[in-house]
């Protein structure tokens, strides 16, 4: 399993960078992990070729081991290549890249420990070491101390050959020795720095980038949210009077464009200052959440409902059949009778129904609401729970001749 970069070196991981950051910034560096990994091995292939031409000038001692060498450096570049195809290859990227540098390393310090002391490899293929150890650090995005740790110990076995295959402190070569070791030391150091600075600055910027997103989200939610208030009631979730004054007048120019009848009920609660009264505000707003949910029980989608203020309800349909707006009206009254249970007692909600029509009653939803409040207050002032068609509509053919309708008498 991949060991997160920087655990276990923290002091350059941005402030509050916590290990579900981590996590989070590990799988979003999956796919550059992979690139990556790609194209660095591609460019060992090519470089170990390329080093490959040279050795018959510089290692001609050991010439066929030197091509044994670099066939198994080519395998190890190959395989990693090939392991970063399969879907695990993030879960392993420690293993597998770290796996491949390693082999890529040993084959540099094997080809310089076959080396004669009079063949230019020792010194010459130096330089390839050096490289190796780079890339350990700026073309993967291995963690710091493991990319470390391989480059100290590619120096110390450098160390031993050295010492004992090539005889550098007997022979005098002490200093060039000495002065490799530091070259050594001082190109490592640099690349640590770097790979050290580059981590930080992905992580800062992967925090940054999540801030923004988190606050570009918040921003977002806070205007959807300005936006349901504006529009709907918070008491009982359906629409407010700005909601219904909309989507009525669109619901009237979709009726008039298909040559059918838009339909304004406005329902006005019935003795519901005695349930305030009686049981407290808070059974009131029960109440009130009830009507609004018994009304939309009634509706189809596409119907318009709306808390006009109050107690009044509001609803806005297209219907012209001749027994949908009777059965309607009825159904809303009869859902509203069977009551809600409160402390063990059933409360009935009665209301008045006004109904009007456009475009028998007007063109505009100002015009036709107006005349079904008028309906409601006819059927209201009579002390019934019913519902009452406009003029237009009791005369109109399709529709009941019935001057006001009602299911009981108030209490």
């Amino acid at each position: 399993m991949e060991r997160p970069v920087g655990r276990g070196a923290g002091m350059w991981k941005p402030a509050g960078f916590t290990p579900e950051l981590e996590r989070d910034f590990q799988a979003e560096l999956a796919p550059a992990k992979v690139r990556l990994t790609r194209m660095t091995m591609l460019m060992a292939l090519a470089m170990n070729a390329g080093f490959a031409l040279l050795d018959p000038w510089v290692l001609q001692s050991a010439l066929t081991q030197a091509w044994w060498v670099r066939g198994v450096m080519s395998a190890g570049a190959i395989v990693c290549y090939a392991l970063s195809f399969l879907p695990g290859f993030p879960r392993y990227y420690t293993a597998s890249v770290a796996g491949a540098f390693l082999v890529l390393g040993s084959g540099v310090l094997g080809l310089i420990m076959a080396a004669s002391p009079g063949d230019l490899a020792y010194d010459f293929y130096f330089v390839g070491l050096v490289l190796v150890a780079m890339a350990l650090h700026v073309l993967t995005f291995l963690n710091v101390v493991v990319a470390s740790a391989c480059s100290l110990g590619f120096l110390m076995v450098y160390l031993v050959i050295a010492v004992t295959s090539q005889n550098y402190l007997e022979s005098g070569t002490g200093a060039v020795l000495a002065t490799n070791m530091l070259f050594f030391v001082s190109i490592v150091a640099i690349a640590i720095v770097g790979q050290v600075v580059r981590d930080s600055y992905a992580r800062e910027n992967y925090v940054l980038r999540h801030s923004l997103a988190r606050d570009v989200e918040l921003k977002e939610e806070a205007h959807r949210r300005a936006l349901w208030i504006a529009e709907n009631d918070a008491l009982t979730g359906i629409g407010n009077r700005l909601h219904f004054e909309r989507e009525g007048a669109r619901l009237l120019v979709d009726a008039r464009q298909a040559g059918r009848m838009a339909i304004v009920l406005f329902i006005d609660l019935n003795n519901f200052k005695d349930i305030n009264d009686n049981y407290g505000h808070a059974v009131g707003d029960r109440a009130l959440r009830f009507t609004a949910e018994q009304i939309r029980h009634c509706l189809q989608p596409g119907d318009v409902v709306a808390r006009n203020g109050g107690d009044e309800f509001v609803v806005c349909l297209v219907r012209d059949d001749r027994e949908t707006l009777a059965m309607l009206a009825a159904r809303i009254l009869h859902r509203l009778q069977q009551g809600m249970r409160i402390r063990g007692k059933v409360i009935e909600v009665g209301a008045s129904i006004g109904i009007a029509c456009a475009p028998l009653d007007g063109d505009t939803l100002a015009d036709v609401l107006a005349v079904a409040d008028r309906e409601m207050y006819r059927i209201k002032d009579q002390g019934l729970h019913g519902y009452s068609l406009s003029e237009s509509l009791r005369q109109h053919d399709e529709l009941p001749q019935a001057d006001v309708v009602a299911l009981r008498r108030t209490s």
